[in-house]
């Protein structure tokens, strides 16, 4: 049985995801297999921590890693690689 991912964890997972492209709810809840409320919860923390932004376009809202949130990626991957952790 998998090991059950921390909130830190989760965000930088989230941001990593968003840091390609643009992604609406759906593709992030279906891409880190969370619950619709769950996915916003976290949309909802990421957006307030300023490390996501919402982006208006013909097909809806979807989110993007902001400057803030590419550079929080940077650190923790730096973190983890220091702690020698996967």
């Amino acid at each position: 049985m998998k090991k059950k991912r921390s909130r830190l964890e989760l965000y930088a997972s989230i941001v990593k995801h968003l840091m390609a492209e643009p992604r609406r709810t759906r593709h992030i809840m279906l891409h880190e297999n969370l619950s619709y409320a769950l996915t916003r919860e976290c949309i909802k923390a990421l957006i307030e921590k300023g490390l996501i932004e919402v982006c208006l376009n013909n097909k809806g809202k979807s989110y993007r890693a902001t400057q803030k949130g590419v550079e929080f990626i940077e650190n923790y991957i730096k973190t983890i690689k220091a702690l020698g952790s996967s």
